[in-house]
């Protein structure tokens, strides 16, 4: 649970240092500070207009300023972000060369890396190979050329396979959805991953539920 907290914790935290940081909250401090000249201005006017000035003032930062916040995060949570977010090179499968079988997968994962998904479709379209890397990485090679529906059928290969990393396709299938702009299917499938605390990526998945 320490774990998952911190790792949530973490993600709001960059998405708040990332609003400090944008034109939004730029443009809220000059409103800001606007506002406060403003009210300066106002200082020589009857008490009753004094009185409320600030009110309304008021009112009014507090509007613009949940309205923006409101804005930037519905913008930093739209599918496609959260993909860009939680999609990691770093997470796919490692593939090490047995033998000669291997080479047309390990030289589509080469050309995976190079971002020649063309030239990886084609290499893993090749291969023999049924492992789960094989259904990954031909999957995002899909996924990465615009072609989720291919994407999408070489993941389920995965999910109904006997193989151990099956619950893996999961995940994948998710950033596919993301990847396409389809947030109710991507939630539909997190969830399957969140019902199963042993599966590949079970925190970060409640993670990404929630910001869905």
């Amino acid at each position: 649970d320490f774990v998952e907290n911190e790792s949530l914790s973490s993600g709001y935290a960059s998405e708040i240092r990332a609003f400090i940081e944008s034109d939004t909250a730029k443009k809220i401090k000059e409103d800001l500070e606007q506002a406060q000249k403003e009210f300066k201005l106002n200082e020589e006017l009857s008490v009753s207009r004094k009185k409320r000035f600030p009110f309304w003032a008021a009112a009014s930062i507090v509007v613009l300023l949940l309205s923006s916040l409101a804005f930037f995060f519905s913008q930093s949570n739209s599918p496609e972000n959260l993909y860009a977010a939680y999609y990691s090179e770093n997470d796919m499968p490692s593939v090490i060369q047995r033998d000669e079988t291997n080479n047309m997968l390990d030289q589509g994962v080469v050309a995976y890396q190079n971002q020649d998904y063309s030239t990886a479709i084609d290499k893993f379209n090749a291969t023999t190979d049924k492992s789960a890397a094989l259904f990954i990485y031909k999957g995002m090679a899909y996924a990465n050329t615009n072609q989720s529906s291919s994407a999408l059928k070489e993941l389920d290969k995965l999910i109904n396979s006997d193989l151990l990393d099956a619950p893996k396709g999961y995940w994948y299938k998710a950033l596919v959805y993301l990847n396409d702009g389809d947030s109710e299917n991507a939630r539909a499938t997190l969830k399957k991953i969140v019902e199963n605390p042993s599966y590949f990526k079970y925190n970060q998945a409640k993670e990404l539920l929630g910001k869905l």
